[in-house]
């Protein structure tokens, strides 16, 4: 009989698609950057966000036990995991209850479970893999961690939130699309003519391209900084450079940091001209 796996296992305790931590922090740390009174409620939400997005992981796992897909071993270690996330997330939004703030937990919490729900279906029926339009959709549900707390903080939705909102999903949903035709790449042979090279590349293209220009009409109507635009040009680049140059035989893990440092270039320069 195999030993039980250990409980401090990383790979049940932590997500493994390292590159979603970046749509987990980029609307935390612009929510609290751009707040002006940071509070305890913030600080609730935050802890809440983070320890269910934690949760995935041993909870995915958990489903796979129970349906065959991995061995027993790894259902002890996945439960403790799961009921731990769990029930920190849960002390969060309890405060927050606490304090009044329902409408902060709903706008949380109903669409967490649903796109769960979704998940763990997939995982039943061995099709979680590769889901670019869910990955797209989670995307919008961690971009709204900003508008919330920035609600937290003053009391009240503006405009801007809405903005907020949408840019960062928009964004966030433009990098999965330049990301999965960047590992598209890595099956051909050889570099392709210009044709099949846009045409793998045109729905990352267009996606940047329309970000691109909504953010400048934007800015140049005064809705949002003067310059937030040069954030969304630097994927539009980006997405431009690898149809001009693409990566075939690079390793995944090579095309995610490279993306990475793409995010992280966007909300460095997100957060100084918003």
């Amino acid at each position: 009989m195999n030993k039980p796996t250990p409980i401090f296992n990383k790979i049940i305790a932590l997500p493994q698609d390292h590159g979603s931590w970046i749509f987990l922090f980029t609307p935390l740390i612009l929510g609290w950057l751009f707040s002006s009174n940071p509070n305890l409620e913030m600080a609730a939400l935050t802890i809440a966000a983070i320890t269910f997005f934690l949760m995935r992981q041993p909870i995915s796992i958990l489903v796979k036990v129970l349906s065959g897909r991995r061995s027993d071993k790894d259902k002890k270690a996945s439960i403790f995991w799961t009921i731990l996330y769990g029930a920190i997330g849960m002390v969060g939004l309890i405060y927050l209850l606490l304090r009044g703030k329902q409408l902060t937990i709903y706008l949380l919490l109903i669409p967490g479970v649903v796109l769960l729900a979704y998940y763990l279906i997939q995982i039943t029926n061995h099709n979680e893999r590769r889901q670019k339009t869910f990955e797209m959709v989670s995307t919008g549900m961690l971009a709204e961690l900003a508008p919330l707390l920035l609600f937290l903080d003053r009391g009240t939705f503006i405009i801007q939130d809405l903005f907020l909102w949408l840019l960062l999903w928009f964004q966030a949903a433009a990098s999965i699309e330049y990301a999965f035709g960047r590992l598209n790449q890595r099956n051909w042979k050889e570099v392709p003519d210009s044709k099949v090279r846009i045409q793998n590349g045109m729905d990352a293209l267009v996606k940047t391209g329309l970000n691109l220009i909504f953010v400048y009409m934007l800015s140049s109507r005064g809705l949002v900084g003067e310059y937030l635009w040069l954030a969304y040009l630097l994927q539009f680049g980006e997405t431009i450079l690898s149809i001009s140059w693409p990566g075939i035989n690079t390793k995944p893990v090579m095309i995610g940091f490279r993306q990475l440092g793409v995010s992280i270039g966007f909300l460095v320069l997100f957060a100084l001209l918003w």
